[in-house]
């Protein structure tokens, strides 16, 4: 049999667990302080990253404005806004197929007499409103255009917008009016 002495008192025990809890909350603070290295480390590559991207997004925002303003097209966001409308009108009468044309020039076709002639059918798609454009042989034959598309079901609101005589006596003129289909289903506009 063998015989073990302990000559360690309570306090020695005492301060022996206290060191051993001392080494493992030092390895664990500096554990957590490399952690918090990393992490700050791998933030600010992101941070660098998204600051890149974000100068990338704007270098090509002013190209893109450059490049509209040159062409024309107002960039500003009353024009983006105007734009924008126009894109959702049409984007409606493509996704609905509402629109046909077919069906409008018909009807403007029953509606213009004989000595018009019909040079211009600009839609403005946002308000819903045509512009036609053309030339009649007199002022009579103008009203008499004028008149009719009143007349017709298919259209509404129409409006002579400008008149003049040309050069070769012919009436030009320019007509604003509102389309209302005729086919079911097909919304007013």
């Amino acid at each position: 049999m063998r015989l073990t002495i302990n000559l360690a008192s309570e306090n020695y025990r005492k301060i022996r667990l206290i060191r051993t809890l001392l080494w493992l909350f030092s390895i664990l603070l500096v554990s957590a302080g490399v952690w918090q290295v990393q992490a700050y480390l791998t933030y600010e590559n992101e941070g660098r990253y998204l600051e890149e991207s974000r100068q990338k997004v704007v270098e090509s925002q002013r190209s893109l404005e450059k490049d509209l303003s040159a062409r024309g097209i107002d960039t500003s966001d009353a024009g983006v806004k105007s734009f924008s409308g126009k894109v959702a009108a049409l984007n409606e009468l493509i996704a609905h197929r509402v629109f046909s044309w077919t069906l409008l020039l018909h009807e403007l076709e029953s509606a213009v007499p004989s000595n018009i002639s019909v040079t211009r059918l600009q839609p403005q798609f946002p308000e819903g409103v045509m512009t036609l454009t053309g030339k009649a042989i007199s002022l009579k034959d103008l009203t008499r255009l004028i008149i009719k598309l009143e007349d017709s079901q298919a259209f509404a609101e129409v409006f002579l917008k400008d008149q003049a005589t040309d050069t070769e006596g012919f009436v030009e003129f320019t007509i604003e009016f509102k389309y209302r289909s005729q086919r079911p289903g097909v919304r007013a506009g």
